[in-house]
């Protein structure tokens, strides 16, 4: 299989998924508005989606948090 068509993109179902999961930061507990969608388990780097066998389990909401965009960024 190709890097290409191994690769999967964070979709909208991932962070609707994720905000009604967590609501607020989990960290700080800031409102959402101010949040973003992060994975745990990332999609790119070295322990990205191209090192795992069924890189689409990364965009279940399990594999995610709300996070404030300045935690997110860091």
């Amino acid at each position: 299989m190709s890097e290409s068509s191994k690769r999967v993109n964070r979709t909208d179902k991932f962070c609707s998924s994720v905000k009604k999961k967590d609501v607020n930061c989990v960290l700080s507990n800031i409102d959402p508005i101010q949040c973003e969608c992060a994975h745990i388990v990332p999609l790119n780097g070295d322990y990205g989606q191209l090192n795992y066998e069924n890189p689409e389990i990364l965009n279940n909401p399990a594999n995610g948090m709300l996070l404030s965009k300045e935690l997110h960024y860091l």
